[in-house]
């Protein structure tokens, strides 16, 4: 499967999350919330996930901290009857736009550089004529360099 059609894909689950994401994305008490809304203490999630109370403290004040590895919150989660998600969401853009910006970014570069040599010629081009250029080079190497946009040097 070729990256822009895995790209459009990820791009409609990431739109199809909606509100849940809102609440899944804040770091924080997750953990404790959810054990609470179980009605359940610590000391009884720590006996289910075979650790002591104070253990289980330090997880949810960890988890506030971004601390929390994905083995031990799987655990939790587990021990919560509940399952773990884990994501990589684009936090402005979808990732089309990501690609986009970024591949403007690269050709605003590339051409910035030759313009400023053809001005010291005295051979510069208009902001309109810039702009088209960035443009075209940007659909450029999105054709035939798309990787190469994530490279800083050229």
């Amino acid at each position: 499967m070729d990256s822009d059609l895995k790209r459009r894909q990820l791009d409609r689950r990431f739109a199809s999350l909606g509100e849940a994401l809102s609440w899944m994305l804040v770091p924080g008490k997750r953990v404790r919330s959810v054990r609470e809304a179980l009605r359940m203490s610590q000391a009884q999630l720590a006996r289910r996930i075979g650790i002591t109370q104070p253990t289980l403290a330090r997880i949810e004040k960890d988890e506030g901290e971004g601390k929390l590895t994905l083995k031990i919150l799987s655990r939790v989660a587990e021990a919560l009857e509940c399952r773990l998600f884990y994501a990589l969401v684009p936090q402005d853009d979808d990732l089309e736009g990501i690609v986009q910006r970024q591949a403007m970014d690269k050709a605003r570069r590339l051409v910035s550089g030759v313009n400023q040599s053809m001005a010291l010629e005295g051979q510069g081009v208009s902001e309109e004529e810039r702009e088209a250029l960035i443009k075209e080079t940007a659909r450029d190497i999105l054709a035939h360099r798309p990787a190469s946009i994530w490279d800083e040097d050229e």
